[in-house]
């Protein structure tokens, strides 16, 4: 039961992660900063599903596989820095659509003028 689990919630994960895709690549929400961040998350997210997940399901159902994977130097090095650094990164991209609202909301001139898609654009690629 467990290994068709995952299969569902991989295809609903990943439709939802294209449905958010879309939705933030519209032109309308495209200008606003805030929406940028959602996007990014929205990729990684995407990103994890596909990589890690499908992954972890090929490997379910095909064990000889699933060692000659997991064995690799490449894999055990990168693999488990990448599986450690993306969902960092898509909670961080949350965190920071969360601060620009505030930004965006403020009374204060100076963090208003925080708030804009140049910025986002700078946060995003470091």
């Amino acid at each position: 039961m467990d290994k068709y689990m995952i299969v569902i919630l991989y295809i609903i994960g990943t439709l939802g992660a294209i449905l958010n895709i879309i939705t933030f690549l519209q032109k309308q929400i495209r200008r606003n900063s805030c929406s940028l961040y959602f996007l990014s998350s929205s990729i990684i997210d995407f990103c994890i599903m596909n990589v890690f997940i499908l992954m972890e399901i090929i490997t379910t159902f095909n064990k000889p596989l699933s060692d000659r994977i997991y064995s690799t130097n490449i894999w055990c090095k990168v693999g488990n820095y990448i599986m450690f650094i993306l969902p960092c990164l898509s909670s961080s991209y949350i965190t920071l659509a969360s601060i620009d609202r505030f930004c965006i909301s403020s009374l204060n001139q100076t963090l208003r003028k925080c708030s804009n898609f140049k910025i986002s654009r700078i946060v995003i690629s470091m």
